[in-house]
């Protein structure tokens, strides 16, 4: 069975994709992925996504070998990897590959790290053809179809700017007992450079409502983007990115006491209840 710090590592790469944030969308990566009836029929496709994962992949760490004789975890990974980005398949192969060895069972593992000892020589005329082939790449500017977000990790950085909607959340808080709120930062990296794009953050829920700010993050800084969208989204206009800019989005997300929305109680975490769509 897979180490549990490996299964860790997997969970904390899924969480990130919006397309397994639903029941349709992780039940159709499961027919996919060519998952056996007999387990599909013991998985349960609905709930909160910080609820299925664990248990959804801890299913498939110690189900019995596929039909086909495949591995019913490494399968689904190789499902995954067709709805991701470049840099998201590198890290997928990498989590595979730890599933095909044996350090990536029964203890701890980390991802391997690329040993440039064992380079071997190329002629020089592949180089240069592999080298112009990503000049010309690089110079092609398109449009994300997805991005992906992902808590943000050096939130340190931007306590200035979320500190206010934390603030002004409390107080209204404090004056209405039916005000529930949530504040937090989520990033991504973008993978190939971009032409002008709309970045589009909407709640999952009926009876809620966003606000926040965006800011794109280079080498040269950090600069904000101009909000737009009421309600249950916001609408970032983003100029032409290159490979490797990050968007970082600090948001605040409301609601009122309902029963329909107690679960929302025990939320841990800003990307459980927020899509990143780009129009």
């Amino acid at each position: 069975m897979a180490s549990h710090q490996l299964l860790s590592e997997i969970r904390t790469l899924l969480r990130s994709y919006q397309f397994l944030q639903y029941e349709d969308g992780r039940r159709a990566i499961s027919v996919e992925a060519g998952l056996d009836e007999e387990l599909l029929s013991q998985i349960v496709f609905d709930g909160p996504t910080a609820q299925f994962l664990p248990l959804f992949l801890d299913q498939l760490a110690t189900y019995k070998t596929l039909t086909d004789g495949r591995n019913a975890l490494q399968a689904f990974l190789e499902a995954v990897k067709d709805h991701v980005g470049v840099v998201e398949k590198e890290k997928i192969d990498q989590c595979i590959a730890q599933l095909s060895s044996p350090e990536g069972h029964d203890r701890g593992v980390h991802l391997p790290k690329r040993n440039w000892r064992r380079w071997i020589f190329v002629p020089v005329g592949v180089l240069v053809v592999v080298g112009l082939v990503y000049i010309i790449a690089s110079q092609r500017r398109t449009i994300p179809s997805t991005l992906a977000i992902t808590a943000l990790q050096d939130e340190s950085k931007f306590q200035d700017d979320i500190s206010p909607y934390q603030n002004d959340g409390a107080a209204m808080q404090a004056g209405d007992s039916t005000f529930r709120f949530i504040v937090g930062a989520v990033e991504t990296t973008i993978d190939t450079s971009t032409k002008r794009f709309t970045w589009v953050l909407s709640t999952t829920r009926p009876g809620l409502s966003i606000t926040g700010t965006a800011f794109k993050v280079t080498r040269s800084g950090k600069s904000q983007l101009t909000p737009g969208g009421t309600g249950n989204n916001l609408e970032f206009p983003v100029d032409e990115c290159d490979r490797g800019d990050r968007l970082v989005a600090v948001v605040r997300i409301v609601w009122h006491d309902d029963p329909s929305l107690r679960d929302l109680e025990d939320l841990r975490s800003i990307t459980d209840v927020l899509v990143s769509k780009v129009k």
